[in-house]
């Protein structure tokens, strides 16, 4: 009935106004399609989906000014619809007597991008930077598990269409066309579109990609075709960071295929409390570095010792901790990014108990995460976990100003809330404990506002020339100091990895006989190993030398596919 209702307004409308056809068209799907209205959410967020459906189904032909002005006299009008709102009288308390047109247009924007437009040419603007993405593209554990998983699923991509959402460099859609894949739309919004141009005429790949510089959720008609794959790296520290699960989530609903595949296809979210007094006391003491001056030239500062304290311990700590900190078992959530909705990683909550392992102090929480990719051969995964090689993005914990007293065998209930924070491009967190009636709450953790003063990174030196060298990052040299307690909590998803490092096994297995028997060249001077280029002078792979009946068996007994 309420479908009903909206449709014959959009009808009186659409004519009233003389709407260009696009325009008329996706007005009158999406507020006449029963499916998006769901009478437990309400009217409110149905015309918040009705709203969005428009925004996204409207070609580009027409502006987003234009669209914004149709939606707000449509939805003062079907407001105001007797039949309309007698149709919801029935499933929720009275309607109030005016539209609340901001809350449903911001809240169909909010669900298309993230961040204003502003924070959004910030963000892009740096991430435009080749030094940053040299930072990420260096992470071997990162990018190469990226490589592995594709190559190791190579049937899932010969001959597929991909989207690569957030490309950046473009390395993930250069992946999947090693891995077979037909064609990548590498979808970014940075200035690094450029970049992808070069490397990709560079390689050969000009020919297979689509680049398409633009926010996803303002693509109408750019991408004309569903995928069968979509890769991403949009992941941020903490998982939710930079908000770019909202864009993959958006990216799927719109771009993929019935069954098509998400690299990776979830996350698992990782929590749980730690007892770290040397960072705390040290927090502490910085907390009063000038602000408890008395006779600073006259001036007594005193006053703001308490404000520098609150604002010491809301920045969360991005840093590397040994798992020995750890008081209690991690609370472990699963993030499907194949089922979830945009919506349900706006504004959210991580619920835990937790039960004590040792007579301790609670610090606050420390969290991390792990990136499964699944493929139809085997599943991989990527982890940022404090028992496995660091990453680029660390691990982070939240620090109470005032920590909670445990006894061992204690229950301690609490969540971790997130908001996202006004005009930017990630969160402000929330952070409850509880225990024996007493509580702790602490909120304004800005998780772009980091403290990564304890960060002592590993270096290494890369030759570049015979007269240049660098020193970079070592993240597999780079290793916490254990503290004198003893380790209480085991790595909760070590069963997880063992099994995907045994049917990566399996899949190397497998595909390398294939390999083998295929080894040699489609024509004459074409080299076996990639099937185009020349034939080194001699024998072996040019770069590798593998032992064995040449440099194929060689090849795949040191490396694998990739």
């Amino acid at each position: 009935a309420a479908a009903a209702a909206a449709l014959r307004v959009c009808a009186s409308a659409s004519a009233a106004a003389a709407l260009p056809e696009a325009l008329r068209c996706a007005v009158t799907a999406a507020f006449g399609d029963a499916e998006l209205i769901d009478a437990g959410e309400g009217a409110k967020a149905s015309l918040v989906k009705a709203c969005r459906q428009t925004i996204e189904s409207c070609s580009s032909e027409v502006g987003s000014q234009e669209i914004d002005y149709c939606l707000c006299e449509l939805l003062s009008a079907v407001w105001a619809e007797s039949e309309w709102r007698k149709a919801w009288a029935a499933s929720e308390t009275p309607l109030a007597d005016g539209c609340p047109l901001r809350e449903i247009l911001t809240g169909a924007r909010c669900s298309l991008s993230y961040g204003d437009v502003d924070a959004n040419r910030k963000y892009f603007k740096n991430f435009g930077r080749l030094s940053l993405h040299a930072t990420m593209m260096q992470d071997k554990t990162r990018t190469s598990t990226y490589q592995r998983a594709m190559q190791l699923n190579r049937q899932d991509f010969e001959g597929k269409v991909v989207m690569d959402v957030g490309s950046g460099s473009g390395i993930l859609a250069f992946f999947a066309l090693q891995a077979g894949a037909a064609k990548a739309y590498c979808i970014e919004a940075s200035p690094m579109v450029d970049v992808i141009r070069e490397l990709a005429e560079a390689n050969g790949f000009g020919d297979r990609i689509v680049i398409v510089n633009m926010v996803l959720q303002d693509i109408r008609d750019e991408v004309p075709e569903l995928v069968d794959i979509i890769v991403h790296e949009t992941l941020g520290n903490f998982l939710f960071a930079e908000r770019g699960i909202e864009t993959v989530l958006a990216a799927r609903q719109r771009f993929l295929k019935p069954g098509g595949l998400l690299f990776p296809a979830a996350a698992d979210f990782c929590l749980a409390p730690f007892e770290d007094s040397r960072i705390y006391q040290g927090r502490l003491c910085k907390a009063k570095n000038l602000w408890t001056e008395t006779n600073f030239m006259g001036i007594d500062l005193s006053s703001l010792h308490e404000r520098s304290r609150r604002e010491m311990f809301s920045r969360p700590l991005l840093d590397q901790f040994h798992p020995d900190i750890l008081r209690a078992d991690a609370l472990v959530k699963r993030f499907d990014f194949r089922t979830m909705g945009p919506e349900e990683v706006q504004t959210f909550e991580v619920p835990f108990a937790f039960r004590s392992k040792a007579t301790c102090v609670f610090h606050g929480v420390a969290g991390w995460f792990e990136a499964l990719f699944e493929g139809s051969l085997c599943s991989v995964v990527l982890s940022t976990s404090p028992w496995d090689t660091l990453t680029h993005w660390w691990q982070m914990r939240l620090m109470l100003l005032e920590p909670l007293a445990v006894n061992r065998g204690q229950e301690v209930t609490g969540s971790v809330g997130f908001v996202p924070l006004s005009g930017s491009n990630t969160y402000n967190c929330k952070l409850a404990m509880e225990s024996g009636g007493v509580r702790r709450e602490q909120d304004g953790y800005n998780l772009a506002d980091v403290d990564s003063s304890n960060q002592v990174p590993a270096q290494r030196v890369h030759q570049i020339s015979s007269v240049e060298k660098v020193q970079m990052i070592d993240w597999e040299a780079t290793k916490p100091a254990p503290s004198a307690t003893e380790a209480l909590v085991p790595d909760p998803l070590s069963e997880n990895k063992r099994q995907a490092a045994q049917s990566q096994d399996a899949a190397r297995s497998s595909a390398a006989p294939a390999l083998r028997t295929s080894a040699r060249p489609a024509a004459a001077g074409v080299h076996p190993c990639s099937g185009t280029g020349p034939l080194p002078t001699a024998g072996g792979c040019g770069f590798l030398r593998g032992p064995g009946t040449g440099c194929l068996s060689g090849h795949w007994a040191a490396h694998g596919p990739s």
